[in-house]
């Protein structure tokens, strides 16, 4: 099965930031923020999801990761 690299953490991203760096798209990940699966921190306009916070959504299964 082949892997799929990500590109390291940096901290924070914006909605299209943290869309790139998993390979979805920005509605899906508006999507996971609506249900609340995915929390995210605002100033003012500016909207700022966790790397770590990103991460949790995806899980790694089988093999020893």
């Amino acid at each position: 099965m082949p892997t799929t690299k990500i590109k390291p953490a940096k901290g924070a991203g914006s909605i299209p930031e943290q869309a790139e760096r998993w390979g979805v798209s920005t509605d899906w990940v508006r999507k996971q923020i609506a249900s609340g699966a995915l929390k995210i921190y605002r100033r003012g306009k500016i909207i700022r999801i966790k790397d770590g916070d990103m991460d949790a959504l995806f899980t790694t299964y089988g093999g020893d990761r």
